[in-house]
């Protein structure tokens, strides 16, 4: 389990800087608003999470399951956390609302962006 977390430790990282990020209020941050600059944020950093959870998975030598089905358990990790960030954010943090087309970029950037993974890494893909 313990290297399972070491392999997992950036992209644990990475998961607490977005919570962290998406929690903090809007007046707080002062990031220069581009037109959609929000959603290719959203779209950017949760590809980068899958690559991060992608690489830690293949790299863990316990289970061959969690290596064979990297691809497939990033992109539901990172699905699922977009949408627990939404509903927080649209339920209980004041002045954010929860946004289903940052959801759907956070999603869609895991799924596109965690497909680079295995050319770069010289792999092939295997959904299991």
């Amino acid at each position: 389990m313990l290297q399972l977390m070491w392999h997992l430790r950036w992209a644990f990282f990475l998961t607490a800087l977005i919570w962290f990020l998406c929690l903090v209020p809007p007046e707080a941050l002062e990031v220069p608003t581009l037109i959609n600059g929000d959603k290719v944020f959203h779209f950017f950093i949760f590809g980068l999470l899958c690559l991060f959870m992608i690489y830690g998975l293949v790299r863990q030598q316990r289970s061959r399951r969690l290596r064979h089905g990297a691809y497939l358990y990033a992109v539901v990790y990172c699905a699922v956390n977009g949408l627990l960030i939404e509903l927080v954010q649209h339920f209980f943090v004041v002045n954010r609302t929860g946004d289903w087309l940052d959801w759907l970029f956070d999603t869609t950037g895991a799924l596109l962006c965690g497909l680079l993974y295995f050319p770069l890494a010289g792999k092939s893909l295997k959904l299991s």
